[in-house]
């Protein structure tokens, strides 16, 4: 039997977006900035560019090895001209956190107590260069933190999913075996692929993206929203969708008796119930 269930961060607990517009960035530069007191004299939106012209190289590559976050800003100030200690840096990454203004999805909450009601563990394994010092704030704030048993950074461990270590850690943490845990989350290749690879059962998350990376692996399950939507969306988009959530959420409780029937029971199912043998490839997990 299932023992432990173990999430994906970014586009499964949380919509994730890359860096988005030129203001975006520059924005987080000026909040950085400005922590170091004028001691940097830097065009904020010169910063964003280095970033925005380093994307794929810095943040999308499909590397298992993990890169520095305060090593990258480090250059990208000395690239810009800037001399900075390492305290500039640190005081500079945890102003201009991009992290800390993300937001949960609506059910993610309800999700997590529910699986933790039925006696499951939770965790958390993602794929971030940013260290665990500037993201243990970030689960607070959000609420993770008393709902999880471990999290784990690539950040932290120096491999990236798909490597099996950042998984073995996890595992490890929790003191469960691979053949009792579940793995949520929307890559393929990441998540899919990588958890299966030490053992583990696999649910790919639909609810925010569709990901079908040539090198990815079939999920065990599929989970997605009852609307059957999971393409990117707008901001006013996830705000009316929130909305939708935060309402059926509502009428799903009141209809099925409450907290204690909430409206995940298939994905709650195959939590509490699924054999340790893996189920038949594409059997769909509705309802999350």
């Amino acid at each position: 039997m299932i023992a432990a269930v173990l999430f994906d961060w970014g586009d499964t607990l949380m919509p994730y977006e890359g860096p988005a517009d030129d203001e975006f960035l520059a924005e987080r530069a000026r909040r950085g900035l400005a922590a170091l007191d004028g001691r940097v004299d830097l065009d904020p939106d010169a910063i964003g560019h280095w970033f925005r012209a380093r994307f794929d190289e810095l943040f999308a590559s499909e590397a298992e090895e993990e890169s520095d976050y305060l090593a990258m800003l480090k250059s990208c100030f000395t690239d810009l001209g800037a001399t900075v200690s390492d305290d500039d840096v640190r005081a500079y990454a945890e102003a201009s956190l991009w992290e800390r203004d993300m937001i949960l999805h609506p059910q993610t909450h309800a999700l997590l107590d529910a699986l933790r009601h039925r006696g499951l563990k939770t965790a958390l394994v993602s794929n971030t260069s940013v260290p665990g010092w500037l993201l243990g704030p970030v689960l607070e704030r959000q609420g993770l933190a008393s709902r999880l048993d471990a999290a784990v950074f690539s950040s932290e461990v120096g491999k990236r999913k798909p490597h099996p270590l950042i998984f073995e850690c996890a595992l490890r943490d929790l003191g469960v075996p691979a053949e009792r845990a579940l793995f949520v989350g929307d890559r393929v290749r990441q998540d899919v692929r990588g958890a299966s690879e030490v053992g583990m059962t696999t649910v790919q998350a639909l609810w925010t993206r569709v990901d079908d990376h040539p090198e990815g692996a079939e999920p065990d399950y599929e989970a997605y929203t009852n609307d059957g939507r999971s393409q990117r969306r707008t901001t006013a988009q996830r705000r009316a969708l929130s909305k939708h959530f935060r309402a059926r959420l509502s009428s799903l409780a009141a209809a099925r008796g409450g907290a204690d029937n909430p409206p995940y029971g298939h994905l709650l199912s195959v939590a509490g119930q699924a054999p340790a043998a893996s189920p038949a490839a594409g059997s769909r997990v509705p309802e999350v």
